[in-house]
C-alpha cells in the first residue's frame, strides 16, 4: 500500500467512524450507556486522523511542513469559532431533535471533507518542496573571506578554538 492510499484509508476511518458514531448516538434516545458507548467509540476512531491528516504536511513537503501546518491549523480553527454560534442557533430549545440536526451537520462536514481528501489528497512529495537554486547564495556560502580580505569572525573563532584544543591535547 502506498503512502497516499494509507493516508486516505486512515482519514476515511477517522472521519466516517465518528460520523456514524454521533448519528447512531443521536438515535439512541435516553439510553445513557448506549449513547456514551457510541460517542466514545466514534470519537476514539477520530484518532486515525492523527496518523493521516495531521502528518500529511510532512509527506507533501518536508521543507515547508511547518508553514503548511500553520496555515491548515489557522484555517481549521475557524470551525472552532463557527461551531458554538451554529449550535446555539440550531438548538434554541435544546430538544433531542435539534441536537440530532447538529450531529447530522457534524457528520456531513466530516464525510464531505473526507470526500475531498479521498479524491484530491496526496501523500507524495510535491514538486514545490525543493526551494529554487540561487547561485548567488551558493557563491556567498563558498566565500571564506570578507570584502576587506580578512576571515569572518566565526572562522577566526573556530580556528582559534581548534588551536587551543590542539595545544591542550599535546601537553
Amino acid at each position: 500500500m502506498g503512502i497516499t492510499k494509507l493516508r486516505v484509508s486512515l482519514a476515511t476511518l477517522g472521519a466516517v467512524g465518528p460520523a456514524i458514531g454521533v448519528i447512531l448516538a443521536s438515535y439512541a434516545g435516553c439510553n445513557k450507556a448506549a449513547v456514551a458507548t457510541l460517542f466514545t467509540v466514534g470519537m476514539g476512531l477520530m484518532g486515525f486522523v492523527y496518523a493521516s491528516l495531521r502528518v500529511n504536511s510532512l509527506d507533501l513537503s518536508p521543507n515547508y511542513s511547518g508553514t503548511i501546518m500553520a496555515i491548515v491549523n489557522g484555517l481549521g480553527s475557524i470551525s472552532g469559532m463557527v461551531a458554538p454560534v451554529l449550535v446555539g442557533g440550531l438548538t434554541p430549545n435544546r430538544t433531542l431533535e435539534e441536537w440530532r440536526l447538529v450531529f447530522w451537520v457534524m457528520a456531513v462536514v466530516l464525510v464531505t471533507s473526507n470526500f475531498f481528501f479521498v479524491f484530491w489528497g496526496s501523500g507524495e512529495i510535491q514538486y514545490w518542496n525543493e526551494p529554487p537554486k540561487n547561485t548567488n547564495i551558493q557563491e556567498e556560502k563558498n566565500k571564506k573571506t570578507n570584502t576587506n580580505g580578512t576571515q569572518p569572525i566565526k572562522e577566526v573563532y573556530r580556528n582559534y578554538t581548534n588551536e587551543i584544543d590542539m595545544n591542550t591535547l599535546s601537553k
